[in-house]
């Protein structure tokens, strides 16, 4: 018996809960509501919840709300209505003093999609359609409540914004003007003037070949060219020696040259970091030829003449301006000499064709 009761007095309870909240949220009998929320089958839990947000927001906002199924009980002033058709949601609002309806569509399966964010979308979508009809006079603003005037904003004609009044100067106490303060100019940055004119210097081993002896001879090479818009002209220094006797018959021969050449040349544009030029080499050329025979006899020509070469540099730089440069010429003496050795039973003719090939330290600005 014990237990009967205490489960009587549980369902008492509740039932007492569920009458208050039926009495607070339900209108009265034959009176109408200001706005029907509602939505038609089938629904889900995220209509179900939106729903719930809606009437509490309507409500608190001072709209007395119908929650019953819809079309069945009468309204004053609007509705809104949710209709699923599977994922797509229609939100439908709808002023029914002017006849004019919003409707927005929501896809559900989005996960952006939530209940607050389908309540919104409600809440504002009436708000729209009420203020529409306040605009165009077919709702009156006398005839709803000063919290429906609230929630859509309306500012009617008759409702004038105060304005304090501008202060009045006396004629003799004239109006003080500030001649505005002229902007300062930003400063001015100063660039470093770019010279057209570019210098080059090299110094680095190379290699002398005369085809036609045929003797290799190794040395140093030094050059400095100055460029301007892309036209060059330098001065190339050479001193070679060989690097063993020729053999020459009965008799060893050994070689020696130096040349100062002219080169006039083109740069051409092949990257910021790398340096390529063609040019022609011009200039006087000497060459020394020692002859020992058996009897250790030594005889030695020098023979001056002039050297006409096409050049081609390439050079791979830093952007400190160091690099390397390779360079590689060839050509021939316009004099070319001949030698003979000691029974004048062998000539040799040096310089016809003449090679050169280096790989120098390098510097540009």
């Amino acid at each position: 018996m014990l237990g009967n009761g205490h489960f009587l007095r549980s369902i008492r309870h509740w039932v007492l809960q569920v009458a208050v909240l039926v009495v607070l949220v339900m209108p009265r009998a034959g009176q109408a509501a200001d706005v029907e929320v509602c939505a038609q089958e089938p629904s889900n839990d995220t209509v179900s919840e939106a729903l719930v947000r809606v009437r509490a927001e309507l409500t608190a906002a001072g709209f007395s709300v119908e929650p019953a199924p819809c079309g069945q009980m009468p309204v004053d002033l609007g509705r809104i209505e949710f209709v699923l058709q599977d994922t797509r949601l229609e939100i439908t609002a709808s002023s029914l003093a002017s006849n004019s309806t919003m409707i927005q569509v929501a896809d559900l399966s989005n996960k952006a999609i939530t209940p607050e964010v389908v309540a919104v979308r409600a809440v504002e979508s009436l708000r729209a359609v009420l203020l529409q009809s306040l605009r165009s006079g077919e709702l009156k603003p006398e005839a709803v409540s000063p919290s429906v005037r609230e929630f859509t904003q309306f500012k009617s004609p008759e409702e004038k914004v105060e304005q304090l009044p501008s202060p009045v100067l006396k004629p003799d106490a004239p109006r003080r003007t500030e001649k505005p303060s002229s902007p300062t100019p930003p400063p001015r940055s100063r660039k470093k003037a770019e010279s057209p004119l570019g210098l080059l210097m090299s110094v680095g081993p190379t290699v002398e070949w005369a085809a036609s002896v045929p003797s290799v001879l190794a040395g140093g090479e030094a050059r400095l060219i100055v460029d301007y818009h892309g036209a060059s002209l330098g001065v190339v220094g050479q001193v070679v020696g060989g690097l063993g006797p020729i053999d020459f018959g009965q008799d060893e021969g050994r070689a020696s040259a130096w040349a100062l050449l002219a080169r006039p040349g083109v740069r051409l544009g092949c990257g910021p970091h790398w340096e390529c030029q063609v040019g022609v080499l011009a200039g006087y050329y000497q060459v020394t030829f020692a002859v020992e025979n058996p009897t250790m006899e030594r005889r030695a020509a020098r023979h001056g003449t002039w050297l006409v070469q096409a050049d081609v540099m390439v050079g791979r730089f830093f952007s400190s301006g160091i690099g390397i440069l390779a360079q590689v010429r060839g050509g021939s003496l316009i004099n070319a000499p001949v030698f003979s050795n000691s029974q004048d039973s062998i000539e040799l003719t040096w310089g016809r064709p003449l090679l050169h090939a280096g790989l120098s330290v390098a510097y540009r600005r």
